[in-house]
């Protein structure tokens, strides 16, 4: 172990648990360095390591390291799956399952590749034992989860898969920024916006969510975005890799409050006459 070195792995600033492990590489020997040897290699973490919230056991986060500073590994965003026992505990009986996968492209260069799973339920008056879905009625949902994730994923890598975390575009509910979701949990800006949000229904329209879209060809339930993987990648730049890193709830400064007699004497004595 004398000619290996020890890096710490930091997490993009939308995860509350910013350090989340270490990676092992061997020291810089002749012309192969120890940073090249840690480039790209991909990490498999859980969602609720990063988040510290064990409800999200059943989410795994891929992240890929891209930049080395220090003795720290700077990753980004490079695919997401479910555990496998969540997937089994989602299947039931006497319902249709339904899949559906397309590949699309964010605004910043990446190329995409979702995978949607949802089941159809019961109806509200309903005394049919099963709830099978018809063939026709399949394909026209398959054809609205694609169009949904198409429009969804116009939006730069790191707010998708901000999407992916809340799971908002497969829930019914009303889409609000991800980034103040995980940091402001129990903070007045995050009443603040959930609050604003259901009173502007005409904010992100364009992003209807999958089981309010597809309510009026058959009702589905647990509508999920069961898998991402990144096919390709744009030119690496540093400035962009920084603003994934930039602004988590660790980095924000104290609120300054302005006095309000500072406020008067600059009022007036800003010069002419009222």
């Amino acid at each position: 172990m004398t000619r290996k070195d020890w890096y710490t792995l930091k997490a993009p600033a939308i995860f509350t648990q910013r350090d989340f492990g270490k990676t092992i590489v061997n020291r810089t020997a002749g012309l192969k360095t120890s940073t090249d040897s840690l480039k790209g290699r991909v990490i498999e973490v859980s969602l609720a390591d990063l988040n510290n919230d064990e409800d999200l056991f059943f989410r795994k986060i891929k992240l890929c390291i891209e930049e080395i500073s220090g003795n720290q590994c700077l990753t980004n965003f490079h695919g997401m799956t479910f555990t496998k026992d969540k997937l089994c505990s989602l299947v039931k009986k006497w319902s249709t399952l339904i899949e559906c996968w397309v590949d699309c492209k964010t605004t910043d260069g990446y190329v995409l590749r979702l995978f949607c799973i949802g089941f159809t339920k019961r109806r509200g008056s309903q005394l049919k034992k099963t709830s099978y879905a018809q063939g026709s009625q399949k394909r026209k949902i398959r054809a609205k989860m694609a169009e949904i994730m198409t429009e969804a994923s116009s939006c730069e890598l790191r707010e998708l898969f901000g999407k992916f975390v809340t799971g908002t575009i497969g829930k019914v509910r009303v889409f609000f920024e991800y980034y103040d979701l995980y940091h402001a949990t129990h903070s007045r800006t995050h009443t603040h916006i959930y609050l604003s949000s259901q009173t502007n229904p005409d904010k992100n329209t364009h992003t209807q969510e999958i089981e309010k879209a597809c309510n009026s060809i058959y009702p589905l339930k647990d509508v999920f975005i069961r898998k991402a993987k990144v096919l390709k990648k744009p030119k690496f730049d540093i400035t962009k890799l920084m603003e994934v890193h930039e602004g988590s709830a660790a980095d924000t400064g104290k609120k300054m409050e302005r006095e309000e007699a500072e406020v008067e004497e600059t009022v007036a004595g800003s010069g002419g006459r009222l």
